[in-house]
C-alpha cells in the first residue's frame, strides 16, 4: 500500500513523497505433537515444526524463554508449554504442546512364606495400586510350574521341584503396557526329607522291641510316628528315636514316620509291616484221681496245645520229671507249690502257665489187724498201707516170745506168715516200723520239703 505525503512552509508546498506500507502474512503456529513420558524416564527437550522457535509457559503475554523446555519426569500429571515461530520479523500465534508424565507402577511381590519345600506350592501376589490397563508377565525360576493362574495373573500358585535358591520375577505395566517395572523375590527351596526306620518282621505279641531310624537326610529335624496300636515303652526327647514298643494285639501292623525340615518341610510318608504272632497257649490241664494227692506221688499234666507239634515245651522245677520237653508228662511232686510250663513256638514267641500243687503229707500208715496166708491170693500179706510215698527204714514183727519172724529193710515191705521157710502159727504177732515222710513246709513256691522220721507199732492176728 502507497502513501504520499507533503508539507507546507509558508505556503509553499513540498513535493510529494510516497511512502510504500507492505503488510506481511502472519505466519501459522509451528506444528506440535503432544506426547507423555514414564514416571523417572529421561525426557529430552521440547520440539516443534517451525523457524526460530520462542517459547512460553503461558498462551499470551510474558517474554520467552530463554531456553528449550526439559520436561520433568519426577511427577506424575500434565504440564503444558508454548511455542511460537518468526518469519520475516513476524512471530506467529503460540501453539500448545502437552507433556503428560504417566506413573510409573510401584508394587512389591507378597508370597505366603519366605521359603518353599521341594515339590510343594507358594502362592505369589501383585500388591500395589490399581493401574491403567494393566499387564502382567511372571518369570519363573528353572524348575518350577505355574499350577493355579498363568503367566499373566497378578496372582500365581507356583509348584517347585528344583533346589536352593531361586529367582522369581514379576513385569507390571501400566497403560496397556507402556510404563513397566519387575521385582525380584530370591526364594529358597528346601529339599524334602527322608527317613526311613527298621523293625523286626515277626514280632511276638507282648515282646517289647526296638524301633529306631536307619536312614536320615541331613536336613530331616524331627519326625512324626504312627505306631499302630502299639504301646511305646519308653521313647526319646527326640523324635527320632530309638523307641521300644509292643502290640498286645495279634495281626498285621502298618508303621508309619514322616520326617520334616526345622522350617516344616514335609517328606514323604516312610511305611513298614510287623506281624504281631500271638502267644502259644501255654495252659496246663492236670489229671489227679480221686483220692488225696500226697508227697511224692506221681501226676499227669498236660498242656493244652498238646497236638501242635512246632512248639517246644518245659517244664518247671526240672526235678520233678524225668524228661521235661514233652506236652504230656508225668511228675513225681516232691513239695507244695507251683508247677510251671513253658511253651515256645517255632518263631521263638513263647507263653508261661504255672499251677498250684497242695500235696498232703500222707504220714500215717495203717495196718491190718490180721491177714489169712493161705495161699488163696486173698489177704497172703501182712504190709502198711499207706496214701503216701514213704522211705521205710525198718520193719520188723515178733512172736508172742519176742523171737523176730520177719525183719526188711528195703522196699519188700511185707510179710508172708512163714519163717526160715516154715509157716507160722496162728496167733498175735507184734510189728515195729520206722519209715521218713515228708512234711509240706513251703505254700508259696516249690523249694522243697522238711523230712520227718516217723515209727509205728501194733499188734496183727494170723489166721489159718
Amino acid at each position: 500500500t502507497y502513501y504520499y505525503v507533503t508539507q507546507t512552509v509558508a505556503s509553499c508546498v513540498s513535493p510529494i513523497t510516497t511512502d510504500t506500507v507492505t503488510v506481511i502474512t502472519k505466519p501459522n503456529p509451528p506444528l506440535v505433537v503432544d506426547t507423555s513420558y514414564c514416571q523417572y524416564s529421561n525426557a529430552p527437550a521440547l520440539t516443534a515444526t517451525g523457524l526460530n522457535l520462542k517459547w512460553y509457559t503461558a498462551s499470551s503475554g510474558g517474554t520467552a524463554l530463554t531456553a528449550i523446555p526439559i520436561p520433568s519426569t519426577a511427577t506424575v500429571g500434565a504440564t503444558t508449554w508454548y511455542v511460537s515461530q518468526m518469519i520475516n520479523g513476524c512471530e506467529s500465534d503460540r501453539a500448545a504442546i502437552t507433556v503428560t508424565i504417566l506413573e510409573l507402577p510401584s508394587f512389591t511381590i507378597t508370597q505366603s512364606r519366605n521359603y518353599a519345600c521341594q515339590y510343594d506350592t507358594l502362592s505369589f501376589n501383585y500388591t500395589g495400586p490399581s493401574l491403567a490397563d494393566p499387564s502382567y508377565m511372571w518369570t519363573l525360576a528353572p524348575g518350577s510350574s505355574i499350577i493355579s493362574g498363568t503367566a499373566i495373573s497378578p496372582s500365581i500358585v507356583v509348584k517347585f521341584d528344583s533346589l536352593y535358591f531361586q529367582v522369581m520375577m514379576l513385569t507390571v505395566g501400566n497403560y496397556q503396557g507402556r510404563c513397566t517395572t519387575t521385582d525380584t523375590v530370591h526364594l529358597h527351596i528346601v529339599p524334602q526329607p527322608v527317613a526311613t526306620s527298621f523293625i523286626k518282621e515277626n514280632i511276638c505279641e507282648g515282646d517289647t522291641v526296638a524301633l529306631a531310624l536307619v536312614t536320615r537326610s541331613a536336613n530331616s529335624d524331627h519326625f512324626v510316628w504312627n505306631f499302630d496300636g502299639a504301646t511305646v515303652v519308653t521313647g526319646n526327647s527326640n523324635t527320632g528315636g530309638p523307641y521300644s514298643v509292643k502290640w498286645t494285639s495279634p495281626g498285621i501292623h502298618i508303621l508309619k514316620v514322616t520326617p520334616y525340615t526345622a522350617e516344616g518341610c514335609k517328606g514323604k510318608d516312610f511305611m513298614d509291616t510287623v506281624r504281631i504272632l500271638p502267644a502259644p497257649d501255654a495252659r496246663i490241664f492236670t489229671h489227679i484221681s480221686q483220692g488225696v494227692l500226697c508227697m511224692e506221688d506221681s501226676v499227669y499234666l498236660t498242656a493244652h496245645d498238646s497236638l501242635n507239634y512246632e512248639h517246644t515245651y518245659e517244664w518247671q522245677p526240672s526235678h520233678f520229671f524225668h524228661n521235661t520237653n514233652k506236652p504230656c508228662i508225668w511228675g513225681k511232686i516232691e513239695a507244695q507249690g507251683f508247677i510251671k510250663l513253658l511253651v515256645t513256638d517255632a518263631f521263638g514267641c513263647y507263653a508261661s502257665d504255672s499251677v498250684l500243687i497242695s500235696p498232703a503229707a500222707c504220714c500215717t500208715v495203717s495196718f491190718p489187724t490180721a491177714f489169712t496166708p493161705n495161699g488163696d491170693g486173698k489177704n497172703d500179706y501182712f504190709r502198711p498201707i499207706s496214701d503216701g510215698f514213704h522211705r521205710f527204714h525198718n520193719f520188723r514183727i515178733v512172736n508172742r516170745w519176742g523171737q523176730t519172724v520177719f525183719e526188711s529193710t528195703n522196699s519188700k515191705m511185707e510179710w508172708d506168715g512163714t519163717f526160715g521157710g516154715m509157716p507160722q502159727d496162728m496167733g498175735v504177732y507184734y510189728y515195729f516200723i520206722k519209715y521218713d515222710c515228708d512234711d509240706v513246709t513251703n505254700v508259696s513256691g516249690i523249694s522243697g520239703s522238711s523230712t520227718k522220721e516217723h515209727v509205728a507199732k501194733g499188734e496183727v492176728t494170723l489166721i489159718r
